[in-house]
């Protein structure tokens, strides 16, 4: 997700003096290193991170920080992170919803272990139980890494015969996790949701199973306008007030 940002003063060039004329490329340069850093690192009201606050629900600042600039001349790059050395990079998940891609949600790491291990059907997407108190959530109502990670661990335990339906213990992967593809019907005959479970242990029982995620039919991601656009109605917003200043600047 790159957007380059021409920059042209055709329009206001007529407005200035011969002597403002003369310095209008240097002060071009200039004006683009602003407007750049700008859009891409300012926290007020002309950056990307306010439209990102206007339009997505609690960001988190790893979303917030994802754009990033190269200013050359009288044009510059604004690249969204593409880096998935920390997690899911942004370029990706926010491809669906501002990138001009598809209404298709994204599917992070987690949910793409689950298809690539089978655990999953490929059209579905694992929805987090908000009621289990294993599943834990950041200040910005997003389930925590920690969560997914040792959900997996907990799935890869079980798989491989590492723990029994009497393991104990506080964390998500010390007792049994088992993912059913398909709605199931528990001992009892009851109907039971597709998703993962744990079990929950008791001594007199044995322990019974509890839902950490369902799963269910992949959802569509909401338009939420294309990033080109934004990025070029911030671009609009400013640069003919940061250029004359630029200008001006050269011209003293």
């Amino acid at each position: 997700m790159a957007d380059a940002i021409n920059f042209s003063f055709n329009k206001i060039a007529k407005k200035l003096k011969t002597y403002e004329q003369a310095n209008a490329k240097f002060a071009g340069r200039r004006a683009m290193q602003r407007i750049a850093f700008t859009i891409a690192k300012s926290d007020g009201n002309e950056g990307i991170k306010r439209k990102y606050k206007d339009i997505f629900k609690a960001p988190v600042p790893y979303t917030l920080r994802s754009m990033n600039y190269k200013a050359k001349g009288l044009t510059a790059d604004l690249i969204t992170n593409q880096d998935e050395s920390k997690g899911n990079a942004p370029a990706k998940y926010l491809y669906p919803v501002i990138g001009g891609g598809d209404n298709e949600v994204f599917y992070t790491r987690f949910q793409e272990y689950l298809r690539g291990k089978g655990y999953m059907n490929n059209s579905d997407y694992a929805f987090a139980n908000k009621k289990n108190p294993k599943i834990r959530f950041n200040k910005y109502g997003n389930v925590t890494p920690t969560t997914y990670k040792n959900t997996m661990i907990g799935l890869s335990k079980t798989k491989k015969g590492q723990t029994a339906r009497k393991s104990a213990g506080t964390k998500i992967q010390d007792t049994q996790v088992f993912a059913f593809k398909n709605d199931w019907k528990n001992g009892k005959g009851d109907q039971m949701k597709a998703g993962i479970w744990r079990v929950k242990s008791t001594k007199k029982s044995g322990g019974y199973l509890q839902p950490l995620f369902f799963f269910a039919g992949a959802p569509s991601v909401p338009n939420k306008g294309k990033l080109n656009t934004h990025v070029k109605e911030l671009f609009e917003g400013m640069a003919g007030r940061i250029w004359i200043e630029e200008i001006k600047k050269a011209a003293k």
